[in-house]
């Protein structure tokens, strides 16, 4: 028995800088093990101990979507198209709201209060349009 009492022994520790990876995750940064604010040195450090962790050849699956991750995240450009569309909370749906239906029939009474607007027939001062009778 060496001197050493770990009981993950035979694991293989993620670096220090390194978070665990899941690859379980749809987000590429969950899966490098890496922050969302890390650089592109970050990324390919964290690639690198992914790939050392996951070689190819032992196991083919865990490779690809490392690599697919990686591949996500490699350029700058690449890196802000993701950040861009990378799949956030959706915003809480609202129902649009209704509105209510116009009213659009015309009542004899209608007519009569648009006639009325537009002539002096609602005018019961008659005054204006008499002189004064001279006698």
């Amino acid at each position: 028995m060496t001197g050493s009492n770990n009981p993950n022994q035979g694991e293989r520790a993620a670096p220090p800088n390194v978070a665990r990876a899941d690859l379980s995750s749809n987000d590429p940064y969950a899966i490098l093990g890496v922050e969302r604010d890390a650089t592109l040195r970050q990324i390919k450090k964290g690639y690198f101990a992914l790939v050392r962790e996951f070689p190819p050849e032992t196991e083919p699956e865990a490779f690809k979507i490392v690599r697919a991750a990686y591949e996500k995240l490699r350029t700058a450009e690449s890196k802000a198209q993701t950040d861009l569309f990378l799949l956030r909370p959706p915003t809480p749906l609202t129902p649009r709201k209704r509105r209510k239906k116009l009213n659009l029939t015309v009542s004899p009474l209608d007519m009569i209060c648009y006639l009325e607007g537009l002539s002096e027939l609602a005018e019961h001062e008659f005054s204006g349009d008499y002189r004064p009778i001279k006698l």
